[in-house]
């Protein structure tokens, strides 16, 4: 029996021996995982950085996280050994040291885990310096509460919790049962059994310490308290933004007050907790409750009793300073305000101003993007991912333009071509861009391409380096210069292929091959025969992802726009700001949704190379502070703004997030008079305008103007106000774009007693038109759909015209047409097929005088050979023209408002057959185009040209015969001619 017992258990301990040493063996496996993959992705994270000369980014980041993070979980380590080790000692209890050690461990953790960024908050602490702005209330410089006050309500909010699982660990080790001598209660000690029966001796020793512990929580919440002082100054939930006239009269020397009390308090606790154990029940119970009235109860009677009653006398003083540091944390101090008085507008003005009014947008931003899709994306896998608006010299002339990036758009590729050789090798990039001046479009409504096609063809710029590795919309990893070519474009169907270049990628060796495989768990980096030691990894390839990736502690604009250097290489914008939710007295705003802060600047722009992805951080406002503590920080990551190449440099502009929030502001914060503020009396809104079937705010929109009083044009960001309920303008608000005066913010009012007409009337008076009304209505009959673009308000010579375009759309295939141009003034709403005649209509005997005979759509400009007017948009890939260099004998290359080679009206000589017949066909298609595309007007122009030129044949051929020639007429005027509308 004995021996079969010893057996059994023998048998058990081998078990249990077997159990035990798999779970140590799994354990340790587990740890050796996780420590080797954050191994692994440290030794990547420091290639990638290294390569693109950020290496001391990266470790300063990684040395100083891991300082701070270090330091905090040895502090909160030692102290929680110590504080467990007493309570043990003084509970009676003997537990071996690992009961001590683990626990206090896995608090240090937990305390670091609840840190987030407290690396960067204690180094903004030391290196962030002053703003050389006082606060109102108690006169410290605004960098206290930017830099020095996060720190510290941090380290305080740390510490409670620090405090707080401790005080419930020696809670838990004093009261929890254990199997201990039990002592009787002398006489002495009557008094606390009488409270707690059962009290035995270990619970009295542990008082003092529970007491302590606990008088520590009040002595960090009397700290946490002092500091919430300060925080009154940027609260948002009052009536008056930052502290009002109940904070500082009642809730401040309540603060101060309880800052008072509780350390009192604490000391009480502490001492007495032992002895006096009723005392310092009561005295914690009356913490609480003063706690709740100085900070809830007597704030809100006060309020509603005192302030309420005469509450726009009580709060002026604090709603002054609310409007002065708002307008400061959001730049707006720095706006300059004018009134712009509106004059009348005549020819002669229109004629000093033809350069301001040559440059005037009439492609709308939506309806290009997607023409730009059907006619220049070329291939399925290609995209424009968004249209950028710029300025550039052409032809020696400062000319707006649109301008987009084809990107890869591997989702696009055919199911089974997506193959990890295709995704990862094959198909590595986008190619080229498009680029349209704004003003000005083909005869048949479609963008003027100045850059167009693959291989890029212009003859006013040159593209040298159109591939495109690094983008808006690339977020794939790939590997280049492998065994494999790479795809770069078609040519006669014959796929032409290439070789990456660049250097700027994680080398494929051996070493690096095994990380990416541990890491990405893709096991063909390790068995392709195409990935060589020379290749390159190339990942972040997103431009937002890559700058976050190497500063993420700037926020980045949603919208990276793309640059065509001098030297014909592609490289991105990015504008990145700081900020801030602690600067005193500022009004916060939640924007998109997502951030919400109270003071920003856009400090930095970032720069990417769209071909090797070498990006560069330049400062743009040496005057933020917050941008300055974070170059002290890291001395090697940004640039100087003159470090900038002058041709980047040329293309900086306004940024448009920067300016939508800044105008945002102004609706409420344009109002300097506390009064009227306070009664809200001057509230302005954005001007409305038509977009679909909704009537929208209409969005910042770039132009090319002549702002008041300057002598040259310049490219600006605009937008344009109402008063809140109403629809006439009161104001522009102007940002600066060039040069020396980049960065600069004019508000243009209205006088007070003129009633200028907003966007929103404008739109109704196109919509009351009964001409244009029946026009549209015929136009969106038959399958298509009219599309009305962005109307834009230009200031001229002291006043005002309003430009909308128009396009037509077939709703089988999206592929918007610009049909007319409505040009507003004076009560005048002019539809023409042209701004030309649309501005001739409201001032008889204005031209532009742009050199051409087009009679087209839109009056257009040839660039000359492949981007001229026919160029724009060939047959073939979606276009609505052949390309002049393949029509014979040049016939493409003829304005094609007048098919034959004629001005308009004209006719070709009817003795030369072949230009006859050219004319014909030409007529023929532009016909057939129209009605494919819905464009009934363009149509019937076609037709009733087709008609009068074949009635001109029969003229001059003896014994011919055109029937129905003499229905030209009606078939112009069915068709909407402009004749026939006016």
């Amino acid at each position: 029996m004995s021996n079969l017992f010893m057996e059994r258990m023998k048998k058990r301990i081998k078990e249990k021996l077997t159990t035990q040493t798999l779970m140590g063996v799994g354990l340790a496996l587990a740890v050796l995982l996780l420590a080797g993959g954050y191994l692994v992705y440290l030794r990547l994270d420091s290639i990638w950085f290294d390569v693109l000369g950020y290496d001391s980014v990266f470790w300063r980041s990684l040395i100083w996280r891991f300082l701070v993070s270090a330091g905090i979980v040895v502090f909160a380590f030692l102290f929680g050994v110590v504080n467990l080790r007493i309570a043990f000692k003084r509970a009676e209890r003997a537990v071996g040291m690992a009961w001590t050690i683990l626990p206090a461990l896995g608090a240090a953790l937990l305390i670091l885990s609840q840190s987030g960024d407290v690396w960067l908050s204690m180094l903004m602490a030391v290196f962030g310096g002053d703003f050389q702005i006082k606060d109102p209330q108690f006169g410290l410089d605004i960098g206290v509460y930017i830099f020095k006050l996060p720190a510290l309500q941090l380290l305080c909010r740390l510490s409670v919790i620090w405090l707080m699982i401790h005080l419930v660990a020696a809670l838990l080790i004093y009261f929890i049962p254990a199997e201990r001598e039990v002592e009787v209660i002398t006489e002495e000690r009557a008094g606390l059994g009488k409270w707690f029966p059962g009290l035995q001796p270990y619970h009295i020793k542990g008082m003092t310490h529970l007491g302590i512990l606990l008088g520590g929580v009040i002595l960090v919440q009397a700290a946490w308290t002092g500091l919430n002082i300060l925080g009154l100054l940027y609260d948002q939930s009052g009536s008056v933004v930052g502290a009002g006239a109940a904070d500082i009269e009642i809730r401040l020397p309540g603060y101060a007050f309880l800052v008072v009390f509780s350390i009192i308090a604490a000391v009480v606790l502490m001492l007495s907790s032992r002895r006096r154990l009723r005392r310092a029940l009561i005295l914690a119970a009356a913490f609480a409750a003063v706690s709740f009235l100085v900070v809830g109860v007597l704030p809100a009677m006060y309020q509603q009793f005192i302030v309420d009653p005469n509450e726009i006398a009580r709060e002026t003083p604090y709603l002054e300073r609310s409007i002065q540091y708002t307008n400061m944390a959001f730049g707006l101090d720095q706006m300059i305000e004018q009134e712009f008085p509106v004059g009348d507008l005549a020819l002669e003005d229109l004629r000093e101003n033809k350069d301001i009014i040559e440059n005037i947008r009439i492609l709308d931003h939506g309806a290009t993007k997607t023409t730009y899709g059907q006619q220049q994306e070329l291939r399925p896998y290609y995209t424009f991912v968004d249209v950028d608006v710029d300025r550039y010299m052409a032809d020696g002339v400062m000319t707006e333009v649109l301008l987009a990036a084809r990107e890869m758009n591997q989702a696009n590729l055919p199911a089974q071509a997506k193959t990890f050789n295709n995704l990862m090798l094959k198909y590595t990039h986008g190619f080229g861009l498009v680029m349209s001046p704004a003003n000005q479009t083909t005869d048949s409504g479609m963008p003027d391409y100045l850059i167009k096609d693959i291989p890029p063809l212009s003859d006013t710029f040159r593209v040298t380096q159109p591939r495109i590795y690094f983008g808006e919309m690339t977020q794939n990893n790939v590997i280049v210069r492998t065994k494999l070519l790479e795809f770069d474009y078609t040519e006669e169907d014959t796929n032409q292929e290439y070789m990456y270049e660049g250097g700027v990628g994680i080398p494929m060796t051996l070493l690096n091959r095994i990380l990416l495989t541990f890491r990405d768990m893709q096991y063909r980096y390790m068995l392709s025969s195409y990935i060589t030691d020379e290749s390159l990894y190339l990942e972040t390839r997103n431009v937002r992802d890559r700058a976050n990736r190497i500063a993420p502690f700037l926020k980045y604009d949603e919208d990276p726009y793309l640059v065509l250097t001098d030297d014909g290489r592609l490289a991105y914008i990015l504008d990145a700001y700081t900020m801030s939710s602690r600067y005193p007295y500022s009004q916060a705003l939640t924007y998109n949704g997502t951030e919400t802060f109270n003071y920003i600047r856009n400090s930095v722009k970032v720069t990417v190379d769209a071909y090797s992805g070498e990006i560069q951080f330049y400062i743009f406002d040496p005057g933020d502070p917050i941008v300055l503590a974070y170059q002290k920080i890291y001395p090697d990551l940004f640039k100087s703004r003159e470090q900038m190449p002058a041709d980047l440099a040329r293309h900086i502009r306004y940024p448009e997030t920067l300016f939508d929030i800044q105008s945002i502001i102004l609706n409420d914060y344009h109002m300097s008079n506390p009064v009227v503020f306070y009664n809200r009396e001057d509230r302005w809104a954005f001007s409305k305008q038509i977009s679909g079937a909704e009537l929208v705010n209409q969005q910042p929109y770039y132009s090319i103007i002549r702002l008041p009083g300057e002598m040259s044009e310049e490219f600006i960001l605009m937008r344009n106000y109402t008063p809140v309920s109403k629809q006439n303008m009161v104001a522009w608000l102007a940002g600066r774009s060039d040069g020396d005066q980049y960065g600069k913010l004019l508000l243009y009012k209205f006088p007070k007693g003129a009633q200028i007409p907003g966007t929103n009337q404008v739109e109704s008076q196109i919509d009351q038109n009964p001409e244009i009304s029946s026009q549209l209505s015929l136009w969106g009959q038959g399958g298509s759909r009219v599309i009305r673009g962005n109307l834009l308000v230009y200031p001229i010579a002291g006043s005002l015209l309003y430009v909308e375009p128009l396009y037509i759309e077939s709703s089988q295939n999206q592929f918007p047409q610009l049909s007319r141009v409505f040009v507003y003034y004076k009560d005048r709403i002019i539809m023409e097929t042209t701004l030309e005649e649309s501005l001739a209509e409201l001032f008889p005997g204005f031209e532009l005088g742009r050199g051409t005979e087009s009679t087209g759509s839109t009056g257009s400009t040839s660039g000359g050979g492949e981007t001229g007017a026919g160029a724009g948009a060939e047959a073939g890939e979606g276009g609505n023209g052949a390309d002049p260099a393949s029509r014979p004998d040049g016939a493409g290359e003829a304005d094609s408002a007048s098919p034959g080679g004629t001005g308009p009206g004209e006719s070709p000589d009817l003795t030369d057959q072949g230009a006859v017949i050219r004319s014909l066909i030409e007529l023929n298609r532009q016909g057939k185009e129209a009605l494919a595309g819905g464009d009934w007007e363009g149509f019937g122009r076609a037709q009733a040209e087709l008609e009068r030129l074949l009635e001109l044949l029969a003229r001059e051929t003896p014994g011919a015969d055109v029937p129905g020639a003499a229905e030209t007429p009606a078939v112009a005027e069915a068709a909407g001619n402009p004749a026939a509308d006016r």
